[in-house]
C-alpha cells in the first residue's frame, strides 16, 4: 500500500513539474522572484528532452508494427479458413 502512495506522489509530482516548466513563464510575469526556481526548472526540462525522442519513436514504431501485422493475420486468417 505505500508503494502505491508513493508512486502516486511521483506521478503528480512529475506531471505537476513538467506543467511548472511549461507554463512557469506565466506565473514568473505575475511572481517575479518565482524566476529563480523556474529557470533551472526549465533548463532541466530543455536537457532531459532530446532523451526521450528515440525512446518515444521506438514505442510508437513498435506500437505501429504490431497493430498492423495483427490487423493484416486476422483479416487473412478469415479470409482462407
Amino acid at each position: 500500500m505505500t508503494y502505491r502512495l508513493l508512486a502516486n506522489d511521483v506521478v503528480c509530482f512529475h506531471i505537476v513539474f513538467v506543467v511548472f516548466v511549461l507554463f512557469g513563464g506565466l506565473l514568473v510575469m505575475y511572481w517575479p522572484r518565482l524566476g529563480w526556481l523556474h529557470l533551472p526548472c526549465a533548463g532541466w526540462g530543455i536537457a532531459v528532452e532530446p532523451l526521450f525522442r528515440p525512446s518515444r519513436a521506438k514505442i510508437i514504431l513498435n506500437l505501429y508494427n504490431g497493430l498492423t501485422k495483427h490487423h493484416y493475420s486476422d483479416s487473412r486468417q478469415k479470409r482462407w479458413s
